[in-house]
């Protein structure tokens, strides 16, 4: 278990972080500047309640596989998505790793 907490603390913690920091600007970005956009959107938010944060989650799912219209043509929207797209992929994968180093190791143990 010992990996999976290494693993977990010097490589997941900030990529996690950092998909937070990212996805906070990305969708800031929108706001400020496409407002009618992200109004479109149904107002994703990392603070905006329970609608925000729901609305956040389909959004991010969806921008996960394709680039919204708005952002095509906007450099700062691009790198952004960028980011959050090989964070959450390098996310996803390591906790894979992490639930599977642990797994063998209370295996080993039992």
């Amino acid at each position: 278990m010992q990996t999976a907490f290494t693993l977990f603390g010097f490589v997941l913690l900030p990529v996690f972080i950092g998909l937070f920091i990212a996805i906070h600007k990305f969708v800031k970005h929108e706001a400020e500047q496409y407002p009618t956009q992200w109004e479109n959107d149904g107002k994703p938010s990392l603070t905006g309640g329970v609608s925000g944060h729901f609305t956040l989650n389909l959004r991010l799912l969806s921008w996960l596989f394709s680039t919204p219209e708005w952002a095509r043509k906007d450099d700062t929207a691009l790198r952004l998505l960028r980011y959050i797209r090989i964070g959450s992929l390098v996310w996803n994968i390591g906790m894979l790793i992490c639930f599977y180093l642990t797994y063998s190791e209370l295996k080993h143990l039992g």
